[in-house]
């Protein structure tokens, strides 16, 4: 609860997607609006990995990314306030004015830290302090621009100065950034270096954010990898698209690969414009994310992962990827089809298809 005391709570997945000549983009979870270059977030444990839900995971790491601070002291924050969302009071206003995931000051004893700092966090078009994307989002620009939050691998003492900042205590230490502090560390904290030493392959692309190309170094999961030839020359998938999608890479283990975007023909097999002609749609190929050509493997989990994000719930997800089939669902204001081991509107056996729609939009028939 930034902005005031209160009694300390023990509760314990932008950038343009435009292909560059002939060389795969890597893109990384830093959405559109950010607040400043590509970088790394750090590391999340295995342990918190295990302990908060995956949906939540996806949301600390681009945010971190976003305003380049530690995901590792961002997660504990957010298990602090509100159990990573489980808790209770994260779907009301409490006493001091505070709410959402990060439980954010709207007045009161938490002052207006939501008015000062709200911001679009899922590239939807809209701020609101009860989606998790975006409260999760003005709480690491808040941390970054008024608390305090050193960028990337800054030191521990300065981490926890953000975090009693944050709470609203201006002694020199204080409880709730000691809790806060041994939870990031549990979480994965690494403080006074650069908090993960493997950042990703290729180049990435950021005339969103305005910050120039770069060479990466080695690979890692968490990106989406968009094939060269995957668009049409000087027609790029939607930013709302890559933001989706981003969302499922950052659920994976290892580099999402998006092999076919609005390199697609125009038309569906039923005569609809197809989402990929629109840049609203996408494909990721068995040959370029090691799984069967017949379907299974690694293909469920990508699918069970776009399900996810979808808004299914991870038991649902598993089921319905493993039995295969064309999927519609709606979530966040976006109507999302998911069609995987399928031969409705094509082979998609050898290919995880994702496509996505505004809610209200004509529903787009079963496509490749």
């Amino acid at each position: 609860m930034p902005g005031g005391r209160r009694r300390i709570r023990a509760w314990v997945v932008a950038v343009a997607a435009a292909p560059v000549g002939l060389i795969a983009v890597v893109v990384f979870i830093v959405l559109a609006g950010g607040g400043g270059c590509l970088s790394s977030p750090g590391s999340l444990s295995e342990g918190a990995q295990a302990e908060i839900p995956p949906d939540i995971t996806a949301i600390y790491l681009a945010m971190a990314g976003r305003w380049n601070i530690d995901v590792a002291f961002l997660a504990s924050i957010g298990a602090q306030e509100t159990d990573h969302g489980r808790s209770p009071a994260t779907n009301a206003v409490n006493g001091a004015g505070c709410e959402g995931l990060m439980q954010l000051g709207v007045g009161g004893r938490c002052g207006d830290f939501w008015g000062r700092n709200a911001c679009d966090g899922n590239g939807d078009g809209a701020a609101r302090i009860t989606d998790p994307w975006d409260n999760v989002c003005a709480a690491a620009h808040g941390l970054r621009a008024e608390k305090g939050a050193p960028p990337g691998g800054g030191s521990a003492a300065d981490y926890e100065r953000s975090a009693c900042n944050y709470y609203g205590d201006r002694t020199a230490t204080c409880a709730y950034g000691d809790e806060v502090m041994a939870r990031a560390v549990r979480y994965g904290f690494v403080g006074g270096t650069a908090t993960d030493a493997t950042r990703f392959a290729g180049l990435a692309e950021q005339s969103a954010t305005g910050c120039s190309a770069g060479t990466a170094t080695s690979g890692a999961g968490r990106a989406l990898v968009i094939d060269p030839g995957a668009n049409r020359a000087g027609v790029p998938l939607t930013l709302q698209f890559t933001t989706f999608a981003a969302r499922i890479a950052a659920l994976l283990p290892r580099p999402l690969v998006l092999t076919t975007g609005t390199n697609h023909s125009e038309l569906t097999s039923t005569g609809n414009i197809s989402d990929h002609w629109t840049g609203n749609a996408g494909d990721f190929a068995s040959s370029r994310n090691g799984f069967p050509d017949t379907g299974g493997g690694y293909g469920d989990q990508i699918a069970a992962t776009a399900l996810v994000v979808a808004g299914a719930s991870q038991a649902d997800a598993a089921r319905m990827a493993a039995a295969g089939g064309a999927f519609t669902l709606t979530n966040a204001g976006l109507r999302v089809q998911v069609i995987w081991k399928s031969l409705i509107g094509g082979n998609h056996y050898n290919h995880v298809h994702v496509g996505i729609k505004p809610v209200g939009a004509a529903p787009t028939p079963a496509e490749g």
